[in-house]
């Protein structure tokens, strides 16, 4: 005897199903051109097919044999077709919800991760240019020192040359004036003060600051010219009772 096969939707619904062992689906399913799968048929369902194939057996007997066996499944299986339907669609929902859920929670993630990255970067550039700034000023401070070391040496030079010129108007005081080693040693002197006073003007305007030491220094050994004639410049004063042009 040959097994009967039994659609699964008519299973579940109690409802007649017609189909044969070379059939893909019922009768029923291909009216309402639905697909359906063909099963083995319970000993209930099974009974009703049995009953329809044989001849004498009314509609109404295998239709009642039919509604039985659906409302044996539902006991078996709980709940109706309709309550398993609205049970499946809320569970469905509910994963839904879930799933939208977990998906805005991810997109939040990534939106305060990419914040994140995005102030770390602008904290790392910030912490570049200040690096960057503080190299170039201590660039500049060093090279600020260097010049006022440079400067320091210069105007020691300068001290000593100046120095030297002074010590050489000293030592024309306790020289005749008649003598011709006096006119030598003040037409030297003379000069070598001009020559310091010459390269005090041509100095930088940043070297302004040391020139004006220097030149505060100096006064006490020279003065501007107050008269004419070709050595017309500076003049050099030996003491306060007497200068020698």
């Amino acid at each position: 005897m040959k097994e009967k096969l039994a659609c699964s939707r008519c299973i579940s619904s109690g409802a007649e199903c017609q189909t044969t062992t070379t059939r893909k689906s019922c009768d029923r399913c291909t009216k309402q051109k639905v697909s359906c799968s063909l099963v083995k048929a319970p000993p209930s369902h099974q009974t009703s097919l049995q009953l329809f194939g044989r001849s004498g057996v009314t509609q109404a007997e295998v239709s009642t044999s039919s509604q039985q066996h659906g409302r044996n499944v539902e006991r078996e299986i709980g709940g109706s077709a309709n309550d398993r339907s609205a049970t499946e669609w809320e569970t469905l929902m509910k994963e839904r919800k879930a799933k939208q859920r977990a998906t805005e929670e991810v997109s939040q993630l990534r939106y305060e991760l990419n914040t994140l990255r995005r102030n770390i970067d602008a904290r790392y550039v910030k912490k570049e240019i200040h690096e960057r700034q503080t190299a170039q000023l201590q660039g500049r401070i060093q090279k600020l020192e260097e010049d006022l070391l440079t400067e320091e040496r210069n105007t020691l030079s300068l001290q000593l040359r100046i120095d030297g010129e002074v010590d050489k108007l000293e030592d024309i005081l306790y020289l005749k004036e008649s003598d011709g080693r006096v006119q030598q040693l003040v037409k030297e002197s003379h000069n070598g003060l001009k020559k310091i006073v010459r390269e005090i003007k041509a100095a930088r305007p940043s070297d302004s600051q040391v020139m004006k030491n220097i030149l505060s220094i100096t006064k006490r050994g020279f003065q501007q010219d107050e008269g004419g004639g070709e050595d017309d410049g500076d003049v050099i004063r030996v003491n306060k009772h007497q200068r020698i042009e």
